[in-house]
């Protein structure tokens, strides 16, 4: 099942879960490297496993969305790709158009989240 096929016929439903479950992996790894003591992130002590979840869910939802959006620009632009560096991927900005939303999450989710 697609997401958005008029918008982005390769994004589906099980695409977008398996999203949310790697950034939960990855929260969670996250989770255990900063409570470990092995760095610094710049994160409050004892946060919860919901808050970890919470920031996986914040970055599957803003991913999903910067990619959703790229590919209605394409579409409004009449283009297939955003360029040919990547060929058969789209191009380039389609590699980072979720990162760039994601990243706007993160510090959504920090500044909401944790108060500062």
């Amino acid at each position: 099942r697609r997401c958005h096929a008029a918008v982005s016929p390769g994004k589906s439903w099980e695409g977008v879960a398996a999203e949310a479950c790697w950034a939960a992996a990855t929260a969670m790894v996250i989770r255990g490297v900063h409570e470990g003591g092995v760095a610094d992130l710049r994160m409050p002590p004892g946060l919860s496993v919901a808050s970890y979840l919470l920031l996986a869910l914040t970055i599957t939802a803003t991913g999903v969305t910067g990619d959703l959006c790229e590919s209605f620009l394409k579409r409004l632009g009449g283009f297939k790709d955003s360029g040919d560096f990547f060929p058969g991927h789209g191009g380039v900005l389609d590699r980072f158009d979720g990162i760039f939303f994601a990243l706007h999450g993160l510090v959504a989710w920090r500044l909401l989240a944790l108060g500062s």
